[in-house]
């Protein structure tokens, strides 16, 4: 019996002292590399507006500090030299974004590691060339469309419209038509059951409550445990995963489309020739509603608060669109939207002022010195996570002069004031938004078309309304505006 005991109190010995050491195993970090360390925000996550957190502390500590989420220790930097380090000279020790509690079989471009995403990246690049996106533009038009009938039937009850549903709308079957051969028509069935996992996908990010933020709390210092407590509504990724692969092995015939490529995948690894796994290859399609949706509707959707409350931005971009489409004779193609520079500029320029994403992240995979030519190195460890504060990077007056003023013309290129690694709304380096052409070509025919039959106007109810508790996203509930008919 006495033996028992002994070697029962040794294993209990051992397995605390293992998890003492695991707890402390990076304490003292940020004072060894001489980064100023930011109090943790514990068990109220759920009030935290993280992008006003990023920049008080941006204001307070500069352009490098440090905070440990439980063991982790996460290091912000806004620094330009620092971030091509990371994101670009050094990329190779930073290639994964940090853990994420989900089903391997979901990890799509967006979520992969290491060997897995460059196999990913190599595979979909040609997905997204010119030609290909060329051959969406029929279906980006179709969407677009359905979008501008959509405000049509609102306007005939109240001039005030929510946009955030109807951009929304725009984004998933975008996505659906373009990539998927599906016609959703959102617009006339908001219900439909691929739209409202898509809005739940991203409504379930937000911790919303005490109880959320305590557990996130214990997940940040055991993280297996969150991949047992589903607090990001991993069910929706199951539904993505499995609506795409019943598309896929239902097409007959080809469209040259997401689809086709995914079929094309899985026949390779049918024959045993490619580099990825049947669950590798479907979950692509979780990868693009994750990457596509909610960031290109929620630009849009900002765009109309800066479009009400910048009228003569919103002039200058409606007439550059009717110079453009009257060379076109009204046709929104894909050589007038090249022409929309100023257009562009506008969408840029809201994306500086209200990134969808208002952090993006990097893990560092092997003790790497980043800096030291104009800017003091800095030693980081494995297992560092590197955020990139987005929100606070763009308004930044170093960066950006005036940095609460909507200006497009810094996006034009007879204004140079946009210094490389500052702009990163598509983040940077090889793993920048595949889809950034899609996401543009996409915005600037529907705002084309939007703006060259209505105009967007102030409105008492004209509000954004930023919301605490989303460390991903720029979160608000709504947005009304007026439309006048042109």
């Amino acid at each position: 019996m006495d033996t028992l005991w002994t070697v029962l109190i040794g294993s209990v010995m051992i397995l605390g002292a293992r998890i003492l050491a695991h707890l402390l195993k990076f304490r003292g970090y940020f004072e060894l590399i001489g980064v100023p360390k930011v109090k943790e925000t514990t068990f109220r996550l759920h009030q935290v507006v993280f992008h006003d957190f990023d920049v008080a502390c941006m204001h307070k500590y500069g352009r490098v500090w440090g905070k440990y989420e439980g063991v982790a220790p996460h290091v912000f930097i806004v620094e330009p030299e620092l971030l091509k380090d990371v994101l670009v000279k050094r990329f190779e020790s930073f290639v994964e974004r940090q853990y994420f509690p989900m089903e391997d079989k979901h990890r799509s471009l967006v979520d992969a590691r290491s060997d897995a995403w460059k196999t990913m990246r190599k595979a979909l690049t040609p997905t997204f060339t010119s030609g290909k996106l060329k051959n969406m533009f029929l279906n980006m038009h179709n969407v677009a469309d359905e979008f501008i009938d959509a405000i049509q039937e609102r306007l005939e009850t109240n001039d005030v419209v929510d946009m955030k549903p109807l951009f929304q709308a725009l984004s998933l079957d975008t996505i659906a038509n373009c990539a998927f051969g599906v016609h959703t028509n959102s617009f006339k069935h908001p219900n439909n059951a691929l739209f409202k996992r898509c809005q739940d996908l991203f409504s379930d990010m937000r911790v919303k409550n005490a109880t959320e933020s305590s557990l996130i709390f214990l997940g940040s210092y055991f993280p297996k445990i969150m991949e047992w407590i589903d607090l990001f509504g991993l069910e929706n990724f199951e539904y993505l995963f499995d609506t795409t692969k019943d598309i896929a092995l239902k097409r007959q015939e080809p469209r040259g489309d997401f689809v086709d490529k995914l079929k094309e995948m899985k026949s390779e690894c049918d024959k045993g020739k490619g580099d990825l796994n049947e669950d590798q290859i479907f979950a692509q399609g979780v990868g693009f509603f994750q990457a596509g949706f909610e960031t290109s509707s929620n630009t849009m959707t900002t765009l109309m608060y800066s479009f009400a409350k910048n009228p003569k931005v919103q002039e200058l971009a409606y007439q550059e669109v009717t110079e453009v489409l009257k060379d076109t004779k009204g046709v929104v193609d894909y050589e007038a939207i090249s022409k929309m520079t100023y257009l562009e500029a506008v969408i840029k320029e809201n994306l500086r002022l209200n990134p969808p994403v208002i952090r993006i992240d990097r893990t560092c995979m092997k003790d790497t010195i980043i800096g030291g030519e104009k800017t003091p190195s800095l030693k980081l460890k494995k297992g560092t996570v590197v955020q990139i504060p987005i929100y606070a990077i763009h308004r930044n007056p170093d960066f950006f002069p005036n940095p609460d003023t909507f200006r497009p013309e810094r996006f034009l290129e007879k204004d140079e004031s946009v210094a490389e690694m500052t702009f990163q709304a598509f983040g940077g380096g090889p793993r920048v938004c595949i889809g950034m052409r899609f996401a543009m070509s996409e915005m600037k025919i529907a705002l084309a078309k939007l703006i060259s039959r209505f105009k967007i106007t102030d409105s008492p109810q004209t509000k954004l309304t930023l919301l605490p508790g989303d460390p991903f996203f720029l979160a608000y509930p709504e947005m009304k505006v007026r439309l006048e008919r042109r």
